[in-house]
């Protein structure tokens, strides 16, 4: 075929692909793609595109195939083991997540795009067919074994069957569930949930739940749940918080718990083979904000209910720490062990946070 390329890049994976990762990423910089810093890319993984540009603290699992004309990947995104991205125009938001065995590709048209974005999930052995643009929109969720499709077609079209090309759109902070299937031109509002084995055929309106075969509105959005006061938030923090020390504590950490002007400090101990190493510290402000800051040790980690003022966020970046602000659902930019733990349990009760700084505004750059 005239505009047809090779179904599996062998050679490329063969070649390419076996590369340490440090080369392969000194390898695709040296022909023009932007990569930022701690971008792992692994055995046998390749990434091609004509333009280029993964943000830093990206991870690639092995044997997985990114191709594309145009590949845009940002900061810290995780992509799982054996699985196969091949679109025109590819768009990947910070922090978010493909599991192993995903599949995205279609057939190669001009128009077609796949763009995820922030804080998203895609899980494992889900299809995804971007020939006419498909938009995931920030804080969704694709589950596992769900397919979303933008064409529909098989039969003879002369003959009288059906044949459709239209794109699908899937708003913020919706959650396809299990073994759903989207159909051809279907827009998911914002906030919308779809039921387990859900297949979607009709647009589905912002805060509703559908479910069924094929789907309808089950629950309209003016019957979904509200905001928590601030009570309420408290009273549902308390628990994760315990839930939070006892899986400290069951890999092996003590956690000490003590009232310090206002905050509630977290001593956690840690104990490597040779030597005990110095405890990290974690500050905690649920009941309402404390008059100040207390002292912060390097590498600190401070969680707030209250919104953070911005001279106390930049304090504690200056520690070399990490804030986690739950009112503005924000977080420092900088990295940790102990943040990074706490902020994966408090995902999977749905809560996450935007990566900003408290020195300075982000720059728009995928790779910084």
């Amino acid at each position: 075929m005239l505009t047809g390329q090779s179904r599996l890049p062998v050679a490329r994976m063969l070649i390419e692909g076996l590369l340490p990762s440090p080369l392969k990423v000194a390898w695709y910089r040296l022909r023009g793609a932007r990569i930022g810093r701690d971008v792992h890319i692994g055995p046998g993984s390749v990434v091609i595109a004509r333009h280029l540009a993964i943000g830093a603290g990206t991870r690639i699992g092995f044997g997985t195939v990114v191709r594309g004309r145009e590949v845009r990947i940002g900061r810290h995104v995780s992509i799982g083991a054996l699985s196969f991205l091949d679109v025109e125009r590819l768009t990947i938001g910070e922090d978010s997540k493909i599991n192993e065995q995903v599949f995205a590709g279609g057939l190669p048209l001009p128009e077609s795009r796949l763009e995820i974005g922030r804080h998203c999930l895609i899980q494992q052995f889900v299809v995804l067919n971007p020939s006419k643009p498909l938009v995931i929109g920030d804080h969704t969720v694709i589950a596992g074994k769900s397919s979303v499709f933008t064409h529909s077609s098989w039969q003879n079209v002369l003959e009288g069957y059906p044949v459709e090309f239209a794109p699908v759109t899937i708003g913020r902070h919706a959650w396809v569930a299990w073994h759903c299937f989207v159909m051809p031109g279907v827009t998911i509002g914002e906030g919308a949930t779809l039921g387990a084995g859900a297949v979607v055929t009709r647009d589905v309106p912002p805060g509703a739940l559908a479910a069924g075969v094929p789907a309808r509105v089950v629950r309209p959005a003016e019957q979904r749940p509200g905001p928590l006061s601030s009570m309420e938030r408290r009273r549902v923090l308390g628990p994760l918080l315990d839930e939070f020390a006892a899986v400290l504590g069951y890999h092996g950490l003590k956690v000490r718990r003590s009232e310090l002007s206002g905050w509630e400090r977290w001593d956690i101990a840690r104990r490597t083979r040779l030597r005990r190493r110095p405890p990290l510290r974690l500050y905690v402000a649920l009941e309402g904000l404390p008059p100040a800051l207390p002292y912060l040790p390097a590498g600190v980690v401070v969680l707030s209910l209250p919104p953070l003022p911005a001279e106390w966020r930049r304090d504690v970046e200056r520690r070399h720490g990490v804030w986690l602000d739950l009112a503005g659902q924000e977080r420092a930019a900088r990295e940790s062990p102990l943040a990074a733990e706490l902020a994966h349990l408090l995902s999977r009760y749905g809560i996450r946070f935007d990566r900003v700084s408290g020195r300075a505004p982000l720059r728009s750059s995928a790779t910084e």
